[in-house]
């Protein structure tokens, strides 16, 4: 992807719903990143960068199914470059878990907040952050190590009766 011209970006950010999305979403996107990057500076230089490259494409978001999934997806590469996964973090879940279900992992139960609220940041809709949560314990679950650190993260697994957990 080109990188955008600083007048393109500046073009963009006056846009009255490009503002109203940075408003929207910057905090959320900066409690994300800070939860995968340890340094709070190098996440919100990530966030900074993932706003940029949305800039560069929002005319293309907004034409789109959904521009807060195509924003998420870009803001996820922007983490995914600079994210440690340490075992005390909560970004040990992206080691395990397919992207989409560590992310709602990450927003819905570490940084708590509600499934249809992670469902719009996230760009999908509320029953897919439920099967994903619900694919995220079970999967979780078969590991021991990775129970300890869904724990730590605010989940708890429900033991059925195969021991897998149930949602």
């Amino acid at each position: 992807m080109i990188p955008p011209s600083p007048a393109c970006r500046t073009e963009v950010a006056r846009r009255a719903d490009y503002r109203a999305f940075y408003e929207n979403y910057h905090e959320l996107y900066l409690l994300y990143a800070q939860a995968r990057i340890p340094w709070s500076t190098a996440a919100a230089d990530v966030v900074s960068a993932a706003f940029d490259d949305i800039a560069f494409v929002w005319t293309t978001a907004l034409s789109s199914p959904s521009a807060a999934a195509l924003a998420w997806g870009l803001l996820r590469q922007q983490v995914a470059g600079s994210a440690l996964c340490p075992s005390c973090r909560p970004a040990c879940a992206h080691c395990v878990l397919r992207p989409a279900m560590a992310d709602a992992v990450v927003l819905h139960a570490y940084i708590g907040i509600s499934l249809s609220e992670t469902a719009t940041v996230m760009g999908l809709n509320r029953g897919d952050i439920g099967a994903l949560l619900c694919g995220a314990r079970r999967r979780l679950a078969d590991s021991h190590r990775l129970v300890r650190a869904m724990s730590h993260m605010g989940l708890h697994v429900q033991e059925g009766g195969d021991g897998r957990g149930s949602c």
